[in-house]
């Protein structure tokens, strides 16, 4: 029952992430690389990195880069606490995340 929670908590995880990036108007494939033209440099034209990925998660909640990875691999199931926070961060509902929770 925890592990088939932490699943469906991690599947929540990995779409708010995504959908935060795009409101930002950063478009990245599945390894996390920038993948649309948007996003280059005014000056330069070089490809800038993606700025919102797990380990800026991470420091924004206040938690471990580790921690958040157990997180998005459903292998750890967060407290209701740092589910809020994550929440907060990634601006959606707490409802957004347990979507699909029984």
């Amino acid at each position: 029952m925890k592990d088939k929670l932490a699943k469906q908590i991690a599947i929540n995880l990995k779409k708010a992430l995504a959908d935060y990036k795009k409101k930002r108007g950063v478009a990245t494939n599945k390894m996390g690389k920038v993948i649309n033209n948007t996003d280059r440099c005014p000056c330069c034209k070089q490809l800038m990195p993606n700025p919102y990925t797990q380990e800026w998660l991470a420091i924004e909640t206040g938690v471990s880069k580790m921690t958040i990875a157990h997180y998005f691999q459903g292998k750890r199931l967060p407290s209701i606490l740092r589910l809020t926070k994550i929440a907060t961060v990634l601006e959606v509902s707490i409802n957004d995340l347990l979507d699909g929770v029984e």
